[in-house]
């Protein structure tokens, strides 16, 4: 989702400052990390001029993937060659939300497979992380995907974790759902004033 592109990117990029380690085109990028967007409207910095230094990529699946496949969205099809390198290799992804990703779990479990088994040209070095409280295991096992025994790895919340108050509480936390009466009709289902009015009133301290 580009909302949580933009705040991830907002995050990084504050945390590069903070090491001084941000690049930028003015400076040596010899120790620094380029931070990247590859997002539609957006300008990706020209990050693939600099394959031997470090850098972060955040972006859409649709621009991300389609890369790995290479088949770059929104691209000269002269340089699809090169990002599909660039991304195969060397490179760890990270799949956040992976809820609000669809078919593009399974893509990306497939391509993970294709870079172990090095079917798509790829040389070892390459892991995918699937970050989700709510990720289905069986879309992960694929053609050149599948499950190993005891299962795929993962880091979920210990009794440890459970014991800290501030995470149990958030972890045990009750979510109430009602049905919301009817806020348009006829005469005001072109103005979004109701229905505005109608969901401020019911988050405290939201503004009227």
């Amino acid at each position: 989702m580009r909302a949580l592109v933009e705040q991830t990117r907002d995050t990084v990029k504050e945390w590069l400052e903070r090491l001084n380690l941000l690049w930028d085109d003015n400076c040596e990028h010899r120790g620094k990390v380029g931070l990247h967007i590859l997002m539609g409207g957006e300008d990706d910095g020209e990050w693939d001029l600099y394959p031997e230094h470090e850098a972060i990529l955040i972006g859409t699946q649709d621009m991300l993937l389609s890369r790995a496949l290479n088949r770059g969205y929104g691209m000269s099809r002269y340089r699809w060659p090169m990002h599909f390198g660039l991304l195969n290799n060397d490179a760890l992804w990270v799949m956040d939300e992976t809820q609000l990703m669809g078919v593009g779990v399974e893509t990306s479990a497939q391509l993970d497979g294709f870079r172990q088994t090095e079917r798509a040209g790829a040389l070892p070095g390459c892991r995918t992380w699937w970050m989700s409280a709510t990720l289905d295991y069986t879309q992960l096992a694929t053609v050149d995907h599948p499950r190993p025994t005891g299962g795929w790895p993962a880091i979920k919340l210990e009794n440890k974790d459970l014991a800290v108050l501030a995470v149990r509480e958030r972890f045990n936390a009750k979510k109430k759902i009602a049905s919301a009466r009817p806020v348009l009709d006829a005469t005001t289902k072109d103005d979004p004033k109701p229905l505005a009015k109608f969901i401020a009133e019911q988050t405290p301290g939201s503004p009227r």
